[in-house]
């Protein structure tokens, strides 16, 4: 979980400081943050055993669909020209 963290902690920096960086610019910087995602990287974490995929995503109550980012990034960019979103965190109602 450390390495995992760490560079977590890199993106955020990251993004402020290229948000800072372009900031006379028309270019607009949003930081996702999705919470537990039905996607198919857990397919390659349990190497194709179904089971094991549905035990760990049982372990939570929701996960969130791969629509439901998208939806978050569809508001992001249809925000108007003078507003910035700069972080958003998208997590499922019942994450435990």
């Amino acid at each position: 979980m450390a390495a995992y963290s760490t560079s977590k902690a890199g993106v955020h920096m990251f993004t402020e400081t290229l948000r800072g960086e372009l900031a006379e610019t028309a270019i607009r910087v949003t930081e996702l943050q999705p919470g537990l995602t039905r996607t198919n990287i857990i397919l390659t974490r349990y190497r194709g055993d179904q089971q094991k995929e549905k035990d760990y995503f049982d372990q939570f109550r929701m996960a969130l669909d791969p629509a439901d980012i998208a939806r978050s990034i569809v508001f992001a960019l249809d925000q108007p020209a003078h507003v910035q979103i700069a972080e958003m965190m998208i997590l499922p109602v019942n994450r435990y």
